[in-house]
């Protein structure tokens, strides 16, 4: 079940993703030390890092989890090149468990 719900949620998501005309938006996701930014169309969103519930990577996404049914997708395609993905990986996860333990 531990690894099940996880995918599940992850196929889910990624349904959404490809069916959803919203998906086809150019979408924006920036990140400091403090914040993560996403910006689609005429929305612009913030969240501190404290609020994120998950951040993951698979061979070809980035995760973002809001909670554990809601993320954002991150095509490592979407970047320039596989270390500039990388490099937004390790900095968003460094980003979260940073402020995961200063939350506790």
């Amino acid at each position: 079940m531990f690894v099940a719900s996880p995918l599940i949620n992850y196929l889910t998501q990624l349904l959404i993703f490809v069916i959803s005309p919203v998906s086809r938006r150019e979408n924006q996701v920036e990140i400091t030390s403090s914040k993560l930014f996403k910006s689609s169309g005429n929305k612009d969103s913030e969240t501190d890092w404290a609020k994120i519930y998950d951040v993951s990577e698979t061979r070809k996404t980035i995760l973002l989890f809001y909670n554990k049914n809601s993320a954002i997708i991150i095509p490592k395609s979407a970047f320039d090149s596989s270390d500039d993905a990388d490099v937004f990986a390790k900095a968003s996860s460094k980003h979260w468990l940073l402020a995961k333990d200063t939350t506790f």
